[in-house]
């Protein structure tokens, strides 16, 4: 399992057009792997955070509710009643798996539509909410 995670960390990678240059190795229960990006490059290169301006599109770089789809498999797993309340067990696992798919795909394309309408903000989606990372895109 770790050579296949090792792989595909690289290989992603190299679809980024980059490099992995080193790492290290820490005593574990669970398989995990990780990285870190470092860039220099010009301000105009970039878009930060608090700077959306009226007018500009939103461009949504993944499908929301991915840590929804984590929860409720989470639930179905331990056999909370509240996973199947809403899906059966086999729409619970095919939207797990959707969200997985879309967190492991890079954001290239997202990337260059941001570049094409000329975003002026960006956030991410994790941890606040759709509404706390809205007030992240504007100055408030």
């Amino acid at each position: 399992m770790t050579k296949k995670m090792i792989e595909g960390f690289n290989d992603c990678a190299k679809e980024a057009k980059t490099t992995v240059t080193g790492g290290q190795s820490i005593m574990n229960p669970w398989p995990i792997i990780g990285g870190v990006a470092n860039v220099v490059c010009d301000e105009n290169e970039y878009i930060k955070v608090n700077q959306g301006q009226p007018g500009d599109l939103l461009v949504l770089t993944k499908p929301l509710g991915t840590q929804v789809a984590v929860n409720a498999l989470e639930w179905l797993m331990k056999g909370d009643e509240k996973a199947t309340k809403v899906m059966t067990k086999e729409r619970v696992m095919e939207t797990y798996y959707m969200a997985m798919e879309s967190m492991s795909v890079l954001n290239l394309n997202a990337a260059a539509l941001c570049k094409k309408y000329e975003c002026h903000g960006a956030t991410d989606i994790t941890g606040f909410g759709i509404m706390g990372h809205a007030q992240n895109l504007v100055k408030v």
